[in-house]
């Protein structure tokens, strides 16, 4: 505005200096034609008319000079507001940038302590007690189980059940129970002599029956399982097309517990034909690898300290066989496995989106099994099983199933309840 108005002040200046030139030569023509006419009042009222004029234009002028300098002096008073509101942002941002530098330290002395407190977790990690562990899982795991069939309310056969764990923990095996209504097969449990590996874990710190493995028998499930094992024996070429299979769905519907399957059919298979020789299972910050020794035909058992986070960075492990993984529940994602075969792992569909970021972007073939959650008999079936070992804290009924009273409804969204009274 201020340029602008200058540009006016100019413009009306060279037009003052315009209409002196005019009156220069008006005065001039008149004393030519006074000198030809000799008329002297002529002359006398013209130029008084022309000085009237050029008087009545100077204070135009005058006016609108008055006008821009008023205008120049409200442009110059909100440029001085403007100055004084930049002083204050920029005040602001001085005080921001300390902030922010005083966070960032903050940041950083928080993840210091953080670390530390995570050297000091690992430290007090039992490896041996680990290697300990691994080994019987691997005992156990390669055993041929003993197998048995439990009808659903059946009091007596649950009572044969007991002695049954009894003597397969004590000869280091699997009980396979398939649990049927009516001659209709609903799931199998799978009872273990010890806890099952990723029931130990932090994320299953509360589960009850951590002995007891359950196997859904749908067509959908036994398709996930088998395209998840035939994926993760795949050996990729120098690290890159290795395969990723992850299985996906709503939160608590045992999808980590899904993963033994897994792990227990790679161990009883490992060194077999068309089987991978190496097996690791990582969970908890701690890796436990099984390998075939080529020399001794024994199996090598391994246990390490680690974090997924270190896991995940490159040169800090790498094996040929698959790799599962139970990822704890802060888990920002897997980036880059460090297994040449493949990796199998579990997620909440509500985390999927940052747990696979980077895993979407690479090399690796990636594919998500859905799994979606139990169906009201089978969980009935599971609550009939863990009743006849004792593993529900809070209800013994004794011999008295008969007395549980189930009803299954149907939900106003389309999905199935099942109330236990």
């Amino acid at each position: 505005q201020e340029s602008k108005l200058r540009d006016q002040e100019s413009k009306l200046r060279d037009q003052e200096s315009k209409l002196r030139d005019e009156l220069r030569d008006q005065k001039k023509f008149l004393r030519n034609r006074l000198d030809q006419e000799k008329n002297e009042e002529k002359y006398e009222e013209e130029m008084r008319k022309l000085v009237e004029k050029y008087e009545e234009e100077v204070r135009k002028v005058q006016a609108q000079m008055g006008k821009v300098e008023a205008q120049m002096g409200i442009v110059e008073a909100q440029m001085g507001k403007l100055e004084a509101q930049i002083e204050k942002v920029e005040a602001k941002i001085v005080t921001l940038d300390t902030r922010i530098a005083e966070t960032q330290k903050e940041i950083q002395e928080m993840t210091k302590k953080l670390e530390a407190a995570q050297d000091s977790a690992w430290s007090k990690i039992d490896l041996p007690n680990q290697r300990a562990y691994a080994k019987r899982v691997l005992t156990w795991m390669r055993n041929t189980p003993e197998k048995m069939t439990l009808e659903l309310g059946d009091m007596k056969a649950a009572e044969k059940l007991k002695e049954a764990t009894k003597q397969c923990e004590q000869a280091n095996k699997i009980l396979t129970v398939t649990i049927s209504k009516d001659g209709v097969e609903q799931l199998k449990a799978h009872i273990a002599p010890d806890e099952w590996p990723i029931f130990r874990g932090q994320k299953q710190e509360g589960c009850q029956g951590k002995k007891v493995l359950f196997q859904r028998l749908r067509p959908a499930d036994e398709g996930r399982l088998q395209h998840t094992l035939k994926k993760v024996k795949t050996v990729g070429v120098d690290g890159d097309n290795r395969q990723c299979v992850i299985w996906l769905g709503v939160p608590a519907i045992a999808k980590s517990s899904g993963m033994n399957m897994v792990l227990w059919i790679l161990l009883n298979n490992i060194h077999k034909e068309d089987w991978p020789s190496d097996v690791a299972f990582h969970m908890d910050s701690v890796l436990m690898v099984w390998k075939h020794n080529p020399t001794t035909g024994n199996i090598l058992i391994e246990c390490h300290s680690i974090t997924l986070d270190n896991l995940n960075e490159k040169g800090s492990y790498e094996m040929d066989g698959p790799l599962v993984i139970e990822a704890p529940e802060n888990a920002t994602e897997v980036r880059r496995p460090c297994s040449r075969a493949g990796v199998a792992l579990t997620t909440s569909s509500r985390h999927a989106d940052v747990m696979t970021k980077t895993l979407m972007k690479g090399t690796h073939s990636l594919t998500y099994a859905l799994c979606d959650p139990w169906e009201a008999e089978a969980c009935i079936a599971m609550a009939f099983c863990l009743h006849a070992l004792n593993c529900l804290e809070g209800l013994s009924l004794g011999n008295e199933w008969e007395k549980v009273q189930i009803k299954i409804e149907e939900s106003e969204v389309g999905g199935r309840a099942f109330l236990w009274t």
